[in-house]
């Protein structure tokens, strides 16, 4: 020990000569304690180099220490150990696969609590295992006071990992092309070849102007690769008879030849006029009575017989004056009276004397109708405050039948509620609330059930617009009753316009019990398009992130809510990428040369917060007269083909009383000839469909042209325009996307 301290202190030049003193001092007795400890190493199978750290600590402080280490330098090279700072190491070699090791403490009158020597190694072998590194027989530690510690040693080693054998048993991926396993540890793709294709099958069917899908199926990968099939063109079936105008005895009749197709049913030719043949004499039919006087108590009565032709009706013979004998004068009995009249009956002839009250009480019969009081049916509510477990709410409204203004109070029950919540796309977001109908159930006591009228349940929503004032709205529609899950639901809508999917809508649900006369209320629901879209993420995520990137567009375009826009925090990866292509679609005019009453003006369009078609069209001077001042009796027809491919035809009415009564017509301000109406009723899948509109009188006299635009028309112009500025063309780009996707997640549902 002292020889070797002595030639490692040789390599610190400016403290050898202390050093020496200093080992030539040491005592062989044992003193303080140490620990000598060998890491471990584990390194991937092909790396060749690692390294181990030999870590010397004690109590006192360690002035030097001198040991072996033993290892198969077959599987790992040794390089030049380092010391760390404080000390100096000096290597030697006594043997082979012996390595001795001496370090010494710059400063051995204070030394060190630790010395840490690190072993670099080299060549590491590929054979995996785990290959020892340990002390070998001589292992001194020197503490400062010149006296060796006892030293508790812990050996090291180094394991070498198995080499990685890839595993493509996972499930294959494919592309349009081609097919593919991936290495389940690396990702290392492997097994790509092209597809193995089957025969064709068809999965729908051409129709006659429609074409079909085919489908063939890789062999190996499963991946369904499709194909249009060509449409059949119509397929005649045997001529049918329409528009018969049977033959008389002297007047031939007619009828239209009509061929179709036997298959949709369109109309393939039609031929007009065709004769049939007179059918010549009379043919008399049994005689019957006209111009009759009827017979009473005391008079006679008359009529005459009158033979007819059976076939063209010409009259062939008259009888007049044929007798009916008198009955003799009336015995009336007394009067029976109800709320709808009164009458009496002779009781010679039983003659009935019948007639309706002149009066309240009739002077006729005396008859005074009962008093009814009105039951009150709601009509329009006035006001409303929901019931808590505390308090007792209220509700006044309008009475549609007798218009007086009725407050009742309003009493609490948990099942007065809404349940289910969700989303639905039409020209703004739907966020509906749904009641279930087990819980209607069990307020409306009367035994209402999904089959029974429901006029008497509110839907109360509360909301805030884009000046922060509460916005509030009654629903009084009978809503749909529809299924969620496994439950029967009455399903109402509110629509969102797409700056406002941020905001909360709170639905209160108002019931009214028949059996004990009470309404009711119960827990408020309060929820957000954007809450509802993104728990519902998961389920479609392209169709929802485009929806609520669509109303953080307009949010941004109107400057409103940016702080909490619609789309924030979701994951932009599921959005459908680029930028919605938008084909060029004109107005396309109907090629009929016929003249019309009324023109198409103007066409357009609003898609910044809500989607809205805006047509007007003008009547011609000379037609002025005939309809303008009567237009209340016009009707708009929008008809159109939506994204499945099912014809959609509306009928909009401007008299009250008629379905769609909306009010949807107005006159344009400065011209009295020109009018606009505004449309509303595209879903969001249909914002691509050309929509036709045409416009009527009310007895289904067409006053226009064929006129077709779509939305995507508008979006056309808009990017065309020059005019238009980057936010609102983003907020279209947005909604073409959406509409897309819509489009893409309803086809496959």
């Amino acid at each position: 020990m002292k020889t070797i301290l002595k030639k490692s202190l040789a390599l610190a030049v400016c403290v050898a000569l202390c050093l020496t003193a200093f080992i030539g001092s040491l005592s062989v007795s044992a003193s303080g304690t140490a620990t000598a400890v060998i890491s471990t190493a584990t390194v991937p199978n092909g790396t060749t180099s690692t390294s181990l750290t030999v870590t010397i600590s004690g109590s006192p402080n360690i002035a030097g220490a001198r040991f072996d280490i033993v290892a198969d330098a077959t599987k790992a090279t040794l390089g030049t150990p380092t010391v760390t700072s404080g000390a100096s190491v000096e290597v030697s070699t006594p043997e082979t696969g012996t390595t001795r090791f001496v370090v010494v403490a710059d400063n051995v009158s204070t030394g060190l609590a630790s010395i840490v020597v690190t072993l670099p190694y080299t060549n590491v072998t590929t054979t995996a295992g785990t290959y020892d590194v340990e002390f070998g027989e001589l292992l001194e530690v020197a503490e400062v006071g010149e006296t060796l510690m006892t030293v508790t040693p812990t050996d090291g080693s180094i394991t070498v990992q198995a080499a990685h054998v890839h595993d493509f048993s996972g499930a294959w991926q494919s592309n349009a092309n081609y097919h593919w396993k991936v290495c389940e540890a690396d990702d290392t793709i492997g097994n790509q070849a092209a597809h193995t294709f089957g025969d064709w099958t068809t999965t729908v069917d051409p129709g006659c102007t429609t074409t079909g899908t085919k489908t063939r199926t890789c062999s190996v990968c499963g991946y369904v690769e499709s194909d249009t099939v060509a449409a059949t063109g119509h397929t005649p079936a045997e001529a049918v008879q329409e528009n018969v105008v049977p033959a008389t005895c002297n007047t031939a009749g007619s009828y239209d030849s009509v061929v179709y197709c036997s298959v949709c049913d369109a109309e393939i030719s039609r031929t007009t006029g065709v004769v049939i043949p007179a059918t010549g004499d009379h043919t008399a039919a049994e005689a019957v009575q006209e111009n009759v006087v009827a017979a009473t108590c005391g008079a006679a009565g008359s009529y005459d017989s009158v033979v007819y032709c059976s076939e063209c009706g010409t009259e062939i013979s008259r009888t007049t004056g044929n007798v009916i004998p008198a009955t003799g004068e009336h015995t009336w009995g007394a009067y029976t009276s109800n709320a709808d009249g009164h009458s009496r009956t002779c009781s010679v002839c039983s003659a009935v004397d019948a007639g309706e009250h002149d009066g309240d009480p009739c002077s006729v019969c005396g008859y005074t109708a009962p008093v009814v009081a009105c039951t009150h049916v709601v009509g329009t509510v006035v006001d409303s405050t929901p019931a808590t477990q505390e308090s007792t709410g209220s509700l006044t409204y309008i009475c549609s039948e007798c218009n007086e203004e009725v407050t009742v109070d309003v009493a609490y029950t948990r099942f007065a509620r809404a349940n289910d919540v969700g989303l639905a796309a039409e020209s703004e977001t739907q966020l509906y609330f749904g009641v279930r109908l087990t819980d209607l159930v069990r307020v409306m006591s009367d035994g209402a059930n999904s089959s029974g009228t429901w006029d008497n349940i509110i839907m109360r929503y509360d909301t805030t617009d884009k000046f922060g004032d509460v916005v509030r709205y009654d629903d009084l529609s009978k809503a749909e009753t529809t299924i969620i899950g496994s439950r029967e639901v009455r399903k109402f809508s509110y629509g969102v316009a797409s700056i406002y999917m941020g905001n909360n809508v709170t639905g209160t649900v108002f019931v009214y019990c028949a059996a004990n006369d009470t309404w009711y209320s119960g827990t408020q629901m309060t929820k957000s398009v954007k809450e509802c879209a993104i728990t519902m993420m998961s389920g479609a995520p392209t169709l929802f992130t485009d929806l609520l990137n669509y109303g953080a567009a307009a949010q941004i375009n109107f400057n409103y809510n940016t702080s909490n826009l619609a789309n924030e925090g979701i994951n932009q990866s599921n959005a459908t990428p680029g930028t919605a292509s938008v084909l060029d679609q004109k107005v396309i005019a109907s090629s009929s040369t016929a003249e019309y009453p009324a023109t198409f003006a103007s066409f357009g369009a609003e898609a910044e917060s809500k989607v809205l078609m805006n047509v007007e069209f003008q009547f011609g001077k000379s037609y002025y007269a005939d309809y303008v001042e009567q237009y209340n009796g016009l009707k708009v027809v929008v008809s159109y083909t939506n994204f499945a491919g099912d014809p959609v035809s509306q009928t909009f009415y401007n008299v009250a009383g008629y379905p769609n009564a909306e009010h949807t017509f107005a006159q344009i301000e400065g011209n009295n000839r020109r009018f606009g109406f505004q449309f509303s009723g595209l879903t969001a899948a249909d914002l691509r469909q050309p929509v036709t509109f045409n416009l009527y009188t009310a007895d289904d006299t067409k006053l226009t042209t064929d006129h077709v635009y779509s939305i995507q028309s508008f979006v056309y112009a808009q990017r065309t325009s020059g005019s238009a500025s980057e936010n609102l063309l983003n907020v279209l780009d947005a909604m073409m996307k959406f509409s897309d996707s819509a489009k893409a997640f309803l086809l496959a549902a």
